[in-house]
Protein backbone atom coordinates (compact mmCIF):
# COMPACT_ATOMS: atom_id res chain seq x y z
CA UNK A 1 0.00 0.00 0.00
CA UNK A 2 1.01 3.55 -0.96
CA UNK A 3 0.19 5.88 1.87
CA UNK A 4 1.20 10.15 1.22
CA UNK A 5 2.49 11.93 4.08
CA UNK A 6 0.32 12.99 6.98
CA UNK A 7 -2.61 15.34 6.28
CA UNK A 8 -3.98 18.15 8.66
CA UNK A 9 -7.48 18.64 8.11
CA UNK A 10 -9.47 21.66 9.03
CA UNK A 11 -13.25 20.83 9.70
CA UNK A 12 -15.60 23.58 10.89
CA UNK A 13 -16.79 24.47 14.14
CA UNK A 14 -13.96 21.90 15.85
CA UNK A 15 -10.71 22.19 17.60
CA UNK A 16 -7.93 19.77 18.48
CA UNK A 17 -7.48 19.34 22.56
CA UNK A 18 -4.27 17.37 22.82
CA UNK A 19 -4.21 15.16 26.60
CA UNK A 20 -1.58 14.28 28.69
CA UNK A 21 -0.80 10.65 27.36
CA UNK A 22 0.94 8.22 29.58
CA UNK A 23 4.47 6.92 27.96
CA UNK A 24 2.93 3.58 27.34
CA UNK A 25 -0.35 5.25 25.33
CA UNK A 26 2.31 7.11 23.43
CA UNK A 27 4.44 4.04 22.37
CA UNK A 28 0.62 2.30 21.62
CA UNK A 29 -0.33 5.47 19.50
CA UNK A 30 2.73 4.71 17.47
CA UNK A 31 2.12 0.73 17.12
CA UNK A 32 -1.30 1.36 15.86
CA UNK A 33 -0.28 3.97 12.97
CA UNK A 34 2.35 1.23 11.80
CA UNK A 35 -0.40 -1.36 12.15
CA UNK A 36 -3.33 1.02 10.44
CA UNK A 37 -1.01 1.04 7.54
CA UNK A 38 0.27 -2.23 6.73
CA UNK A 39 -3.29 -4.01 7.44
CA UNK A 40 -6.00 -1.41 6.41
CA UNK A 41 -8.47 -3.73 4.23
CA UNK A 42 -10.56 -2.05 1.69
CA UNK A 43 -13.89 -3.65 -0.37
CA UNK A 44 -14.36 -2.79 -3.84
CA UNK A 45 -18.05 -1.94 -4.09
CA UNK A 46 -17.70 0.81 -0.73
CA UNK A 47 -15.21 3.29 -2.19
CA UNK A 48 -14.84 4.81 1.34
CA UNK A 49 -14.71 1.40 2.90
CA UNK A 50 -11.99 1.30 5.67
CA UNK A 51 -11.29 -2.27 7.97
CA UNK A 52 -8.84 -2.68 10.56
CA UNK A 53 -9.10 -6.79 11.12
CA UNK A 54 -6.75 -5.86 13.88
CA UNK A 55 -9.53 -3.39 15.35
CA UNK A 56 -12.97 -5.00 14.12
CA UNK A 57 -12.75 -7.95 13.28
CA UNK A 58 -12.63 -10.08 16.08
CA UNK A 59 -13.65 -13.38 13.92
CA UNK A 60 -9.92 -13.16 12.08
CA UNK A 61 -6.45 -13.94 13.42
CA UNK A 62 -5.02 -10.65 13.08
CA UNK A 63 -7.93 -9.17 16.03
CA UNK A 64 -5.35 -8.03 18.67
CA UNK A 65 -6.90 -8.74 22.34
CA UNK A 66 -3.84 -6.96 23.91
CA UNK A 67 -4.25 -3.97 21.53
CA UNK A 68 -7.86 -3.17 22.76
CA UNK A 69 -6.88 -2.88 26.19
CA UNK A 70 -4.30 -0.38 25.44
CA UNK A 71 -6.23 1.25 23.71
CA UNK A 72 -9.44 1.75 26.30
CA UNK A 73 -6.48 2.74 28.68
CA UNK A 74 -5.89 5.88 25.71
CA UNK A 75 -9.68 6.55 26.18
CA UNK A 76 -9.66 6.81 29.34
CA UNK A 77 -6.50 9.09 29.90
CA UNK A 78 -8.37 11.20 26.68
CA UNK A 79 -11.49 11.51 29.10
CA UNK A 80 -9.45 11.63 32.44
CA UNK A 81 -11.99 13.70 34.97
CA UNK A 82 -15.41 12.06 35.26
CA UNK A 83 -15.94 7.91 35.52
CA UNK A 84 -19.12 7.11 33.88
CA UNK A 85 -21.83 5.89 35.03
CA UNK A 86 -22.65 3.86 31.71
CA UNK A 87 -20.40 2.19 29.29
CA UNK A 88 -22.05 2.28 26.01
CA UNK A 89 -21.08 -0.17 23.68
CA UNK A 90 -22.40 -0.14 19.64
CA UNK A 91 -22.81 -3.27 18.22
CA UNK A 92 -21.30 -5.11 16.96
CA UNK A 93 -17.81 -4.19 16.13
CA UNK A 94 -17.64 -2.01 18.28
CA UNK A 95 -18.54 -4.36 21.49
CA UNK A 96 -15.29 -5.18 22.16
CA UNK A 97 -13.62 -2.18 22.74
CA UNK A 98 -15.97 -1.06 24.54
CA UNK A 99 -16.27 -4.25 27.39
CA UNK A 100 -12.10 -3.47 27.47
CA UNK A 101 -13.13 0.47 28.67
CA UNK A 102 -15.46 -1.26 31.02
CA UNK A 103 -12.93 -3.60 32.36
CA UNK A 104 -10.33 -1.18 32.79
CA UNK A 105 -12.54 1.07 34.64
CA UNK A 106 -13.39 -2.13 37.03
CA UNK A 107 -9.74 -2.65 37.66
CA UNK A 108 -9.86 0.78 38.73
CA UNK A 109 -12.33 0.17 41.16
CA UNK A 110 -15.17 1.87 39.51
CA UNK A 111 -18.43 -0.06 38.98
CA UNK A 112 -20.12 1.59 35.54
CA UNK A 113 -23.06 -0.35 34.37
CA UNK A 114 -21.85 -1.95 30.88
CA UNK A 115 -24.85 -1.44 27.82
CA UNK A 116 -25.47 -2.45 24.67
CA UNK A 117 -26.70 -0.27 21.57
CA UNK A 118 -27.84 -3.96 20.34
CA UNK A 119 -28.49 -4.54 16.18
CA UNK A 120 -31.29 -6.53 16.10
CA UNK A 121 -30.69 -7.87 12.89
CA UNK A 122 -28.49 -10.31 14.41
CA UNK A 123 -30.85 -11.52 17.27
CA UNK A 124 -33.40 -13.90 16.89
CA UNK A 125 -37.20 -12.83 17.26
CA UNK A 126 -37.01 -14.58 20.48
CA UNK A 127 -34.84 -12.78 21.88
CA UNK A 128 -36.18 -9.21 20.86
CA UNK A 129 -36.49 -7.21 23.76
CA UNK A 130 -39.64 -5.98 25.36
CA UNK A 131 -38.50 -2.92 27.37
CA UNK A 132 -36.17 0.15 25.71
CA UNK A 133 -36.10 1.69 22.70
CA UNK A 134 -36.36 0.57 19.12
CA UNK A 135 -34.94 2.62 16.72
CA UNK A 136 -33.52 2.67 13.00
CA UNK A 137 -30.22 4.06 11.83
CA UNK A 138 -28.31 3.58 8.50
CA UNK A 139 -25.93 1.14 7.90
CA UNK A 140 -23.08 2.34 5.64
CA UNK A 141 -21.66 -1.23 5.82
CA UNK A 142 -24.34 -2.98 4.96
CA UNK A 143 -25.81 -0.15 2.94
CA UNK A 144 -29.38 -0.60 4.51
CA UNK A 145 -31.31 0.92 7.47
CA UNK A 146 -30.98 -1.61 10.88
CA UNK A 147 -33.15 -1.89 14.02
CA UNK A 148 -31.05 -0.98 17.28
CA UNK A 149 -32.46 -1.20 20.76
CA UNK A 150 -31.17 0.61 24.01
CA UNK A 151 -32.52 -0.71 27.52
CA UNK A 152 -34.04 2.10 28.87
CA UNK A 153 -31.61 4.36 31.22
CA UNK A 154 -31.64 6.64 34.42
CA UNK A 155 -32.03 9.90 33.23
CA UNK A 156 -29.49 12.43 35.31
CA UNK A 157 -26.42 9.85 35.12
CA UNK A 158 -23.51 10.18 32.94
CA UNK A 159 -22.20 7.59 29.79
CA UNK A 160 -19.25 7.00 27.85
CA UNK A 161 -20.10 6.05 24.25
CA UNK A 162 -17.76 3.66 22.87
CA UNK A 163 -17.69 2.37 19.24
CA UNK A 164 -15.24 0.90 16.32
CA UNK A 165 -14.94 3.06 13.66
CA UNK A 166 -17.07 6.39 12.89
CA UNK A 167 -17.91 7.24 9.28
CA UNK A 168 -20.66 9.22 8.31
CA UNK A 169 -22.01 8.67 11.96
CA UNK A 170 -25.51 7.50 10.96
CA UNK A 171 -25.91 4.85 13.32
CA UNK A 172 -23.64 6.95 16.12
CA UNK A 173 -25.90 9.66 15.99
CA UNK A 174 -28.93 7.77 16.66
CA UNK A 175 -27.75 6.00 19.50
CA UNK A 176 -26.88 9.66 20.72
CA UNK A 177 -29.83 11.18 20.35
CA UNK A 178 -31.84 8.04 22.03
CA UNK A 179 -29.67 8.09 25.27
CA UNK A 180 -29.52 12.55 25.76
CA UNK A 181 -33.81 12.03 24.84
CA UNK A 182 -33.46 9.47 27.87
CA UNK A 183 -31.92 12.09 29.79
CA UNK A 184 -28.44 10.40 29.75
CA UNK A 185 -25.59 13.09 30.23
CA UNK A 186 -23.08 11.43 27.28
CA UNK A 187 -20.00 13.05 28.30
CA UNK A 188 -17.54 11.67 25.16
CA UNK A 189 -17.35 9.31 22.67
CA UNK A 190 -14.49 7.08 22.07
CA UNK A 191 -13.35 5.35 19.16
CA UNK A 192 -10.49 3.32 17.66
CA UNK A 193 -10.41 5.16 14.56
CA UNK A 194 -12.27 7.66 12.44
CA UNK A 195 -12.20 8.07 8.43
CA UNK A 196 -12.53 12.04 8.53
CA UNK A 197 -13.13 12.76 5.51
CA UNK A 198 -16.52 11.01 5.69
CA UNK A 199 -18.07 13.80 7.88
CA UNK A 200 -19.09 12.02 10.92
CA UNK A 201 -16.36 13.71 13.17
CA UNK A 202 -18.02 17.61 12.14
CA UNK A 203 -21.41 16.00 12.78
CA UNK A 204 -21.27 14.38 15.94
CA UNK A 205 -19.40 17.39 17.42
CA UNK A 206 -21.23 20.01 15.98
CA UNK A 207 -24.94 18.93 16.71
CA UNK A 208 -24.13 17.31 20.04
CA UNK A 209 -21.59 19.39 21.34
CA UNK A 210 -19.55 15.63 22.52
CA UNK A 211 -16.20 15.59 22.63
CA UNK A 212 -14.81 12.69 20.20
CA UNK A 213 -11.86 10.99 20.53
CA UNK A 214 -10.02 8.21 17.94
CA UNK A 215 -7.41 6.32 18.34
CA UNK A 216 -6.65 6.09 15.40
CA UNK A 217 -7.42 9.15 12.72
CA UNK A 218 -7.74 8.66 9.06
CA UNK A 219 -7.77 11.90 6.88
CA UNK A 220 -8.39 10.93 3.74
CA UNK A 221 -8.48 7.95 1.41
CA UNK A 222 -7.84 7.44 -2.28
CA UNK A 223 -7.96 3.55 -4.08
CA UNK A 224 -5.69 1.24 -1.57
CA UNK A 225 -3.84 4.89 -0.58
CA UNK A 226 -4.87 5.86 2.69
CA UNK A 227 -3.71 9.02 4.90
CA UNK A 228 -3.43 10.01 8.19
CA UNK A 229 -3.39 12.72 10.38
CA UNK A 230 0.11 13.91 11.81
CA UNK A 231 1.62 11.93 14.87
CA UNK A 232 1.27 15.39 16.74
CA UNK A 233 -1.93 14.93 16.22
CA UNK A 234 -3.01 11.82 17.06
CA UNK A 235 -3.80 11.98 20.72
CA UNK A 236 -6.46 14.99 21.14
CA UNK A 237 -10.01 15.54 21.48
CA UNK A 238 -11.87 16.76 19.33
CA UNK A 239 -14.10 19.51 20.83
CA UNK A 240 -16.83 22.14 19.24
CA UNK A 241 -15.17 25.51 19.43
CA UNK A 242 -16.05 27.17 22.31
CA UNK A 243 -15.16 27.38 26.04
CA UNK A 244 -16.55 25.08 28.19
CA UNK A 245 -15.86 22.31 31.02
CA UNK A 246 -13.07 20.36 28.57
CA UNK A 247 -11.48 23.58 27.94
CA UNK A 248 -8.97 22.74 30.66
CA UNK A 249 -5.50 21.41 30.64
CA UNK A 250 -4.91 17.71 31.40
CA UNK A 251 -2.01 17.20 34.47
CA UNK A 252 -3.50 14.37 36.55
CA UNK A 253 -1.10 11.59 36.52
CA UNK A 254 -2.88 8.49 35.22
CA UNK A 255 -2.13 5.42 37.46
CA UNK A 256 -3.18 1.58 37.13
CA UNK A 257 -3.69 -0.92 39.71
CA UNK A 258 -2.63 -3.50 37.36
CA UNK A 259 0.59 -4.34 36.01
CA UNK A 260 2.00 -1.36 33.89
CA UNK A 261 1.74 -1.75 29.96
CA UNK A 262 5.09 -1.49 29.58
CA UNK A 263 5.88 -5.04 31.37
CA UNK A 264 2.22 -6.94 30.18
CA UNK A 265 2.22 -9.71 27.50
CA UNK A 266 -0.82 -9.64 25.15
CA UNK A 267 -2.97 -12.18 26.92
CA UNK A 268 -6.37 -13.54 25.60
CA UNK A 269 -9.48 -11.81 27.34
Amino acid sequence: MVVENPLHVEMSGIRRVPFQASSATRSHSVALRAQTLAVAEFRPDLPNYVVLPFANRIDRPEFDHFAQRLTARLLLEAFRGFTPDYVVGIANSGLPLARAVNRELLEQVKDPRFVEATNLHDISKRDHPKDGVIFNAHSYSRQAEVKFHLPQLEAGKTALVIDDVLAKGGISREVLRQLLAMGVDVKGFGLYFTKLWEGGMEEIVGEFGIPVVPAIAIASKEGTKITLVPESESLVRYERDEVGKWNKPDVTPVKYPSTSVEDAPPQEF
